[in-house]
């Protein structure tokens, strides 16, 4: 908005200049029409060639002005994009962007064989009180990095809230839950070894929509949060 601002009244000026130089010119350009001694030799003509060199100018130097503008704008505008779709601290889908991404992947698979986790991490809490925030978030970066490395090859991979990590499982079954949980556990269990100090404990709640067959992508997103909650509370 700042940009825009600053941005009307110099395309104003500019305006005014080129106005100003072509009434300029065409002035010059009707006197020397109507000049009875020889081009070469009229000052007029001079003034004239010098106007046109100025307006070059000008318009040299506001094309690459408004080159530099454009681009600030486009930057600002992917910034603006990332914040309003990108989860801030892990950079991946946040929950407005995963949304949208739900209604993608919804349209393209069928509903029935689609299957759900959802993720929190046991431990997290324990370490934002002991070892503060900043541990915290770390914790929060690598298990996001996990789930999201692993869900390209099975789905879609979101950060539903602070301590809520959401994958839906394209085609799934028991199988396929496994091999993820499977894979999963073998990441943690480098990362635990390698960063012992901020190491990643959770829980997860399933579903398979086979099983519960909802008619709603949302309904099983829900399920599989509800069943990861009642895993927390024991």
């Amino acid at each position: 908005m700042l940009i825009m601002k600053q941005f009307k009244p110099y395309k104003l000026l500019q305006t005014v200049i080129m106005i100003f130089f072509t009434i300029v010119c065409f002035i010059l350009a009707l006197y020397l029409s109507h000049l009875d001694a020889p081009l070469s030799s009229s000052i007029y003509l001079t003034l004239l060639l010098i106007c046109i060199l100025v307006v070059f100018i000008i318009n040299f130097v506001c094309i690459l002005y408004d080159l530099s503008v454009f681009q600030k704008m486009s930057l600002d505008y992917f910034d603006v994009n990332k914040i309003a779709y990108l989860d801030q601290l892990t950079g991946k889908a946040n929950r407005c962007s995963f949304d949208l991404l739900l209604k993608d992947f919804a349209a393209a698979e069928e509903i029935p064989n689609i299957g759900c986790l959802a993720f929190s991490l046991i431990n997290l809490p324990s370490i934002n009180k002991t070892k503060g925030y900043e541990h915290g978030d770390l914790i929060i970066r690598d298990f996001s990095e996990m789930l999201n490395d692993l869900s390209e090859s099975y789905g879609i991979f979101g950060r539903n809230s602070g301590n809520e990590f959401i994958v839906v499982i394209r085609q799934c079954d028991h199988v396929k839950i496994e091999e993820f949980i499977k894979e999963l556990d073998i990441q943690i269990e480098v990362h635990n070894f390698l960063l012992e100090y901020q190491g990643i404990n959770y829980h997860y709640g399933c579903v398979l929509n086979a099983e519960e067959n909802f008619d709603a992508i949302s309904q099983i997103i829900s399920l599989s949060i509800q069943r990861m909650l009642k895993k927390n509370d024991l």
